[in-house]
C-alpha cells in the first residue's frame, strides 16, 4: 500500500490521499455521532489493506497490545466522541506524537471544536449537520484550507460527500480574509451594510450575499472578485518529504546572492529563533533530525526530520524541540 485513503472520493481527490504518519482529526460539532463515525470506518476499510478501530475508556485508550502500533503501516480510527478531560488530551498528544514520527495513519473523532493533539495534527475537518470544513490541510494547496463540503449519510450508512459550492467557496473567502485582517462578522457585516449573523451564514455557506454585496465588499477591501472564492494566500507553505533525509550538503553566506544558510542543534525541551540578514524576507527551514514545534507570525506548525517549511511572508518566531533527541534544524534565508 503506497499511501494510505479516506476511501471518500471527493476527500481523496481534494488531499490526494494521506501521507504516512499523518493524524486527522474530525471534530463533530454537535456532539458524538456514531452514523458518521461507523460511515468513515465502513470507507477506510473499503480502501486500506490494515485497518484498526480503537475507543477511549476516560483517559484510556482502549487497545490490545499490537493493535496500535505507530511504526507500522496501518490505518487506525480511534473514536474519543464520548471522552473528554485532561487525561483524554494527554493521551492524544502523546499517540498523535509517536504516530507523526512513526508509519501509521490515525483518525481521531473527537465532540466539539478544537485540536485535542495540541496542533500535532496535520488535517483538522470540522464535521456539522450536512456539511464538513477542511480547517486544516498541511502540505495540500492553499485553495484546500477553509474548503466546505456538503455530506449525507444513505439508507446502507455509506458516506457521500459532495462538491464546494460556489457559496460555499464564497464563505471560506469571506472567512479567510476575516481571520487575514483580524475582523469580526459584525465588522464585515458593517462594511457591506448586512448584518454580523449575515455573515455568519455566508461563512457557513447557509446563505449567498446579494451580488450587490459581494460587489462592494470586493470593492472595499480591494481584493479582486477571483481571490475573495480562492481564499487568501496562506504566509507560509510546508510540505511533508516522507522519507529520509539527504545529506545536509554545505553551509551557504553568499551576501553577493543574498542567500544564507545556518545550522541550529537544539537539545530537548530546548529552542531557538533564525536570524536573517537584512533584506532577507523570504526563507525556508529544512529539519534534518529530530521534531520540532514552529511558531510562525501567523501559526504555528510541528516538522519531523525531512520536512521542509517556506516561508513567504511574516517571521519565524522560535523552533522548540519538542522530541527526546537533539533536533537539527537548517535555515535558509534569501532576498
Amino acid at each position: 500500500m503506497s499511501s494510505a485513503q479516506f476511501g471518500i472520493g471527493r476527500l481523496d481527490d481534494l488531499f490526494h490521499g494521506l501521507v504516512w504518519g499523518e493524524n486527522i482529526v474530525w471534530t463533530l460539532a454537535d456532539g458524538p455521532d456514531s452514523a458518521f463515525v461507523s460511515a468513515v470506518v465502513q470507507a477506510a476499510r473499503a480502501a486500506n489493506d490494515d485497518v484498526r478501530v480503537l475507543g477511549c475508556d476516560g483517559g484510556r485508550l482502549i487497545a490490545r497490545e499490537g493493535e496500535l502500533e505507530p511504526t507500522r503501516r496501518a490505518v487506525h480510527l480511534i473514536d474519543l466522541s464520548g471522552a473528554a478531560g485532561d487525561d483524554m488530551r494527554s493521551l492524544v498528544r502523546d499517540v498523535a506524537g509517536q504516530v507523526f514520527k512513526g508509519q501509521a495513519v490515525a483518525h481521531w473523532f473527537v465532540s466539539g471544536p478544537g485540536d485535542p493533539s495540541d496542533g500535532l495534527a496535520q488535517c483538522v475537518i470540522s464535521v456539522e449537520k450536512d456539511h464538513l470544513r477542511v480547517d486544516r490541510a498541511d502540505a495540500r494547496p492553499g485553495s484546500v484550507q477553509g474548503v466546505l463540503l456538503p455530506f449525507h449519510i444513505d439508507a446502507d450508512g455509506l458516506l457521500h460527500v459532495g462538491s464546494a459550492t460556489a457559496a460555499s467557496l464564497l464563505g471560506r473567502g469571506i472567512r479567510a480574509l476575516r481571520k487575514d485582517r483580524n475582523w469580526s462578522q459584525a465588522q464585515v457585516g458593517t462594511l457591506i451594510g448586512v448584518s454580523g449573523s449575515a455573515i455568519s451564514q455566508a461563512e457557513r455557506g447557509q446563505h449567498a450575499l446579494s451580488l450587490e454585496s459581494v460587489l462592494e465588499l470586493s470593492e472595499k477591501t480591494g481584493l479582486p472578485l477571483d481571490q475573495l472564492l480562492r481564499g487568501t494566500t496562506p504566509a507560509e507553505i510546508h510540505v511533508h518529504r516522507p522519507r529520509e533525509a539527504d545529506s545536509p550538503g554545505v553551509l551557504v553566506d553568499d551576501a553577493q546572492r543574498g542567500v544564507r544558510m545556518t545550522s541550529m542543534a537544539i537539545p530537548p525541551r530546548g529552542s531557538a529563533t533564525p536570524s536573517a540578514p537584512p533584506g532577507h524576507d523570504r526563507g525556508m527551514l529544512l529539519v534534518g533530525a529530530g521534531f520540532v514545534r514552529v511558531v510562525h507570525s501567523s501559526s504555528r506548525v510541528v516538522l519531523r526530520q525531512g520536512d521542509a517549511l517556506r516561508v513567504a511572508s511574516g517571521s519565524v518566531r522560535s523552533i522548540r524541540n519538542i522530541g527526546d533527541v537533539d533536533a537539527l534544524v537548517f535555515h535558509l534565508s534569501y532576498r
